[in-house]
């Protein structure tokens, strides 16, 4: 009676640990599974922050964009006056011209 116990609980005993087995190598598959994915998303994780970097490097700060883009105002104002004055000369000389040819 003891024997056919003891057989029954090492029968036992070896379905437990073979069901162990199955249950610690399906665990190292996802394991790995989870590895290999963690590793893709890590490199493309990579490859977007050296693409923000590239992408970064054409940027112009807005203190340095601000300073060029007032100098160039003032440099288009300083024309607009010039052209202005240009045009105000001509309407002077072509009625100065027209006074003095008639």
């Amino acid at each position: 009676m003891t024997d056919l116990c003891d057989n029954k609980v090492k029968e036992e005993l070896l379905v437990k640990i073979a069901v162990l087995h199955e249950q610690i190598k399906s665990s190292d598959k996802s394991l790995l599974i989870q590895a290999k994915e963690y590793e893709r998303r890590l490199e493309s994780l990579n490859h977007e922050a050296e693409r923000l970097r590239v992408m970064q490097a054409t940027y112009l700060p807005r203190e340095v964009y601000e300073t060029h883009h007032k100098e160039l105002k003032n440099k288009i104002e300083a024309l607009q006056k010039l052209v202005f004055v240009g045009m105000g000369f001509l309407l002077c000389l072509e009625l100065a011209l027209k006074i003095f040819i008639n």
